[in-house]
């Protein structure tokens, strides 16, 4: 009964002793595949910086847009010289 037990106990820990090597051996894997995640990451974060700075440049525009467009019809009655009645 004893043996037994001892037998299974050793059969336990190799197995545990396979697992860990096995469970080590994916470590460098895991930590290129975590590597070239974070690179990603990086590079989107950069991407959407960009994009929020042309967007914010865009949304300045459109600003300046409206204003000239705004001005424009009382520009042209200057221009032109039609006096309101």
């Amino acid at each position: 009964m004893e043996r037994q037990r001892n037998e299974t106990l050793t059969q336990a820990m190799a197995l545990l002793l396979q697992n860990q090597a096995s469970f080590v051996a994916l470590l460098p894997e895991f930590y290129k595949e975590r590597a070239e995640t974070n690179r990603r990451l990086a590079d989107l974060e950069h991407r959407i910086q960009s994009l929020e700075l042309r967007i914010t440049r865009v949304e300045r525009m459109i600003e300046d847009i409206r204003v000239i467009l705004e001005q424009l019809p009382e520009t042209l009655r200057l221009k032109i010289g039609f006096k309101t009645k």
